[in-house]
Protein backbone atom coordinates (compact mmCIF):
# COMPACT_ATOMS: atom_id res chain seq x y z
CA UNK A 1 0.00 0.00 0.00
CA UNK A 2 1.12 3.77 -0.89
CA UNK A 3 1.43 6.52 1.54
CA UNK A 4 -1.14 8.01 -0.88
CA UNK A 5 -3.53 5.09 -0.61
CA UNK A 6 -2.50 5.63 3.33
CA UNK A 7 -3.28 9.19 3.42
CA UNK A 8 -6.54 8.47 1.64
CA UNK A 9 -7.64 6.15 4.13
CA UNK A 10 -6.52 8.42 6.86
CA UNK A 11 -8.65 11.65 5.01
CA UNK A 12 -11.93 8.95 4.99
CA UNK A 13 -11.44 7.73 8.39
CA UNK A 14 -11.14 11.82 9.78
CA UNK A 15 -14.26 11.99 7.42
CA UNK A 16 -15.92 9.61 8.81
CA UNK A 17 -14.95 10.28 12.10
CA UNK A 18 -16.33 14.02 12.19
CA UNK A 19 -19.81 12.05 10.85
CA UNK A 20 -19.57 9.58 13.83
CA UNK A 21 -18.61 12.58 16.32
CA UNK A 22 -21.80 14.42 15.13
CA UNK A 23 -23.71 11.72 15.11
CA UNK A 24 -23.02 10.80 18.70
CA UNK A 25 -23.13 14.15 19.86
CA UNK A 26 -26.75 14.56 18.46
CA UNK A 27 -27.26 10.98 20.19
CA UNK A 28 -25.75 12.18 23.42
CA UNK A 29 -26.88 15.39 24.14
CA UNK A 30 -30.40 15.23 25.43
CA UNK A 31 -32.79 12.70 24.98
CA UNK A 32 -32.89 12.98 21.09
CA UNK A 33 -32.58 8.94 20.60
CA UNK A 34 -32.37 7.98 24.02
CA UNK A 35 -34.37 5.40 25.49
CA UNK A 36 -35.65 5.94 28.58
CA UNK A 37 -33.58 4.16 30.96
CA UNK A 38 -31.83 5.46 34.42
CA UNK A 39 -28.39 6.63 33.86
CA UNK A 40 -26.11 3.61 34.30
CA UNK A 41 -22.20 3.37 33.67
CA UNK A 42 -22.91 2.42 30.22
CA UNK A 43 -25.14 5.38 29.69
CA UNK A 44 -22.76 7.80 30.74
CA UNK A 45 -22.50 10.73 28.43
CA UNK A 46 -19.51 12.18 29.32
CA UNK A 47 -17.66 8.34 28.98
CA UNK A 48 -18.77 7.72 25.98
CA UNK A 49 -18.25 10.62 24.59
CA UNK A 50 -14.23 10.54 25.51
CA UNK A 51 -14.45 7.05 24.09
CA UNK A 52 -15.85 8.66 20.71
CA UNK A 53 -13.52 10.91 20.31
CA UNK A 54 -10.73 7.95 20.81
CA UNK A 55 -12.22 6.32 18.05
CA UNK A 56 -10.68 8.62 15.35
CA UNK A 57 -7.07 8.97 15.32
CA UNK A 58 -6.45 12.70 14.74
CA UNK A 59 -9.08 13.50 18.03
CA UNK A 60 -7.11 11.33 19.90
CA UNK A 61 -5.54 13.59 22.87
CA UNK A 62 -3.34 10.83 23.96
CA UNK A 63 -2.55 9.62 20.45
CA UNK A 64 -1.43 13.43 19.25
CA UNK A 65 0.64 14.11 22.25
CA UNK A 66 2.46 10.89 22.00
CA UNK A 67 2.32 10.08 18.22
CA UNK A 68 3.04 5.98 18.19
CA UNK A 69 6.88 5.42 17.01
CA UNK A 70 7.26 1.40 17.48
CA UNK A 71 5.13 -1.53 16.62
CA UNK A 72 4.67 -1.77 20.49
CA UNK A 73 3.50 2.07 20.78
CA UNK A 74 1.13 0.95 17.54
CA UNK A 75 -0.61 -1.93 19.30
CA UNK A 76 -1.11 -0.08 22.69
CA UNK A 77 -3.24 2.19 20.61
CA UNK A 78 -4.82 -0.58 18.50
CA UNK A 79 -5.96 -2.20 21.63
CA UNK A 80 -7.43 1.67 23.15
CA UNK A 81 -9.54 1.76 19.78
CA UNK A 82 -11.08 -1.91 20.85
CA UNK A 83 -11.86 -0.60 24.05
CA UNK A 84 -13.15 2.60 22.70
CA UNK A 85 -15.60 0.44 19.85
CA UNK A 86 -16.60 -2.04 22.60
CA UNK A 87 -17.59 1.59 24.71
CA UNK A 88 -19.69 2.58 21.95
CA UNK A 89 -21.14 -0.35 20.81
CA UNK A 90 -22.64 -1.18 24.66
CA UNK A 91 -23.83 2.80 24.77
CA UNK A 92 -25.57 2.15 21.28
CA UNK A 93 -27.16 -1.03 21.88
CA UNK A 94 -28.48 -0.01 25.51
CA UNK A 95 -29.19 3.52 25.86
CA UNK A 96 -30.16 4.55 21.95
CA UNK A 97 -33.68 3.96 20.26
CA UNK A 98 -33.38 1.82 17.26
CA UNK A 99 -33.54 4.62 14.70
CA UNK A 100 -30.23 6.38 16.06
CA UNK A 101 -28.41 3.13 17.37
CA UNK A 102 -29.23 1.68 13.23
CA UNK A 103 -27.27 4.91 11.86
CA UNK A 104 -24.96 5.40 14.66
CA UNK A 105 -23.50 1.71 13.83
CA UNK A 106 -23.18 2.49 10.01
CA UNK A 107 -21.25 5.36 11.42
CA UNK A 108 -19.05 3.17 13.63
CA UNK A 109 -18.65 0.47 11.37
CA UNK A 110 -17.30 2.35 8.65
CA UNK A 111 -14.21 4.13 11.24
CA UNK A 112 -14.19 0.30 12.57
CA UNK A 113 -13.24 -1.63 9.38
CA UNK A 114 -10.57 1.27 7.88
CA UNK A 115 -8.96 0.79 11.29
CA UNK A 116 -9.19 -2.79 11.91
CA UNK A 117 -7.05 -2.81 8.73
CA UNK A 118 -4.48 -1.05 9.78
CA UNK A 119 -4.07 -2.86 13.41
CA UNK A 120 -4.42 -6.05 11.93
CA UNK A 121 -1.30 -6.35 9.94
CA UNK A 122 2.51 -5.75 11.03
CA UNK A 123 2.69 -4.86 6.91
CA UNK A 124 -0.01 -2.05 7.14
CA UNK A 125 1.02 -1.57 11.16
CA UNK A 126 4.42 -0.08 9.58
CA UNK A 127 2.85 1.71 6.97
CA UNK A 128 0.76 3.87 9.26
CA UNK A 129 4.23 4.46 11.78
CA UNK A 130 6.09 5.67 8.35
CA UNK A 131 2.89 8.20 7.56
CA UNK A 132 3.10 9.53 11.68
CA UNK A 133 6.94 9.84 11.06
CA UNK A 134 6.48 11.55 7.81
CA UNK A 135 3.58 13.74 9.10
CA UNK A 136 6.19 14.87 12.46
CA UNK A 137 5.30 17.52 14.05
CA UNK A 138 2.33 18.51 11.42
CA UNK A 139 0.22 15.31 12.84
CA UNK A 140 -1.04 18.11 15.57
CA UNK A 141 -1.66 20.60 12.65
CA UNK A 142 -4.08 18.38 10.83
CA UNK A 143 -5.77 17.34 13.40
CA UNK A 144 -6.42 21.24 14.45
CA UNK A 145 -7.60 20.93 10.74
CA UNK A 146 -10.41 18.50 11.74
CA UNK A 147 -11.35 20.15 15.06
CA UNK A 148 -12.00 23.15 13.25
CA UNK A 149 -14.18 21.34 10.52
CA UNK A 150 -16.04 19.42 13.53
CA UNK A 151 -16.58 22.86 15.55
CA UNK A 152 -18.05 24.70 12.13
CA UNK A 153 -20.15 21.55 11.41
CA UNK A 154 -21.76 21.54 15.43
CA UNK A 155 -21.98 25.48 14.96
CA UNK A 156 -23.97 24.94 12.08
CA UNK A 157 -27.34 23.19 14.48
CA UNK A 158 -27.72 26.46 15.43
CA UNK A 159 -28.01 29.06 12.72
CA UNK A 160 -31.26 30.60 12.01
CA UNK A 161 -33.36 30.24 10.00
CA UNK A 162 -32.72 26.18 9.55
CA UNK A 163 -33.52 26.04 6.34
CA UNK A 164 -29.61 28.08 5.48
CA UNK A 165 -27.69 24.86 7.32
CA UNK A 166 -27.37 22.64 4.41
CA UNK A 167 -26.61 25.62 2.38
CA UNK A 168 -23.39 26.40 4.87
CA UNK A 169 -22.30 23.21 5.37
CA UNK A 170 -21.83 23.31 1.35
CA UNK A 171 -20.23 26.51 1.73
CA UNK A 172 -17.91 25.37 4.52
CA UNK A 173 -16.28 21.94 2.67
CA UNK A 174 -16.06 24.71 -0.53
CA UNK A 175 -14.17 26.76 1.54
CA UNK A 176 -12.22 23.91 3.30
CA UNK A 177 -10.56 23.08 -0.58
Amino acid sequence: MSIQSLRSSLITVAITGIIFMLQIQLSITGNVGQKNINQTNICNKKQVDKCAISLVPLTDPELLQRPPKTLADLDHWCRKFKRSEKCVRQYSDQCLVSESRRTLSIVLYSISKTLRRYCGQTKRKQELLNLSHCLGNDLTNVSEVLFELSGDMHAIRSIEPANMRIPLCLAINDEKR
